[in-house]
């Protein structure tokens, strides 16, 4: 009987494939654990006027409990999806479209963890960071929109949706930039006043970690598709061989 075919790079590409979506998950389950530990402090204290902070604030050390934990979250989960995409660049045979994904996210990722490394107490350095981080954010959703109006299985129905509703909220807060000190246009302070900058924020935070889970499991599907196809087709060439 003839040996089966192998391919020698076919494990690592498989375990290449893993890694990209171990790293995602856990840069998203890292940062939602750390914003839900942040959140429930902060929500203990404020109520329902945390949604009329800017997130970004939650990184103060001076005025924010548990901003430690915060930054050293955002420095984590930005670490993960830097790595994971710098993985995502080395997959073969290459994601159609996969390349300027990863190159977008990895500018995300490195935003986020400059985000963490300078929080708001440097307000200059932190408001040039967050302005890259949105930037990215807005070319990302763009760059995913693309994908799901060609078909490409990195961005599948539900992650498109998602794309739309991200480039939107990026779209607003870039037009409620200050382009000439990169800030925002400071909320109305009376009682009872939204923040919709704040909301918006926190929209645009929410919407990344959800573009990050949906990606993975997006790839985690597409994974197993090919993987029960390769498996059908070495079944098939196995027992073509056995019939001959």
């Amino acid at each position: 009987m003839a040996a089966a075919e192998h391919d020698p790079r076919e494990p690592s590409q498989y375990d290449l494939h893993r890694l990209v979506i171990y790293l995602i998950l856990l840069g998203t389950s890292l940062c939602a654990l750390g914003l839900s530990l942040v959140i429930w402090r902060n929500y203990n204290l404020l109520g329902m006027a945390l949604l009329n902070v800017r997130a970004d604030t939650l990184g103060d050390y001076i005025a924010s409990p548990l901003a430690y934990i915060f930054n050293f979250t955002l420095m984590i989960s930005g670490l993960c999806m830097l790595l994971a995409m710098l993985a995502l660049f080395s997959l073969r045979p290459r994601i159609r479209g996969g390349n300027y994904l990863a190159a977008v996210a990895c500018w995300v990722g490195l935003a986020i963890i400059l985000m963490g490394i300078f929080p708001i107490n440097d307000l200059q350095l932190h408001r040039i960071v967050a302005t890259a981080y949105l930037l990215g954010t807005f070319c990302l959703h763009c760059l995913c929109v693309y994908a799901g109006i060609n078909r490409s299985p990195l961005c599948p129905r539900p992650l498109f949706y998602l794309g739309i509703a991200g480039l939107l909220n990026a779209l607003v807060l870039m037009l409620r930039l200050e382009w000439r000190t990169l800030d925002f246009i400071p909320c109305p302070h009376a009682t009872g006043d939204t923040c919709w900058v704040a909301i918006n924020i926190w929209l645009q935070t929410l919407l990344t970690l959800g573009w990050c889970l949906l990606l993975a499991l997006a790839m985690l599907r597409s994974l197993r598709g090919e993987g029960h196809g390769r498996s059908a087709a070495s079944l098939g060439r196995a027992g073509a061989r056995h019939a001959a």
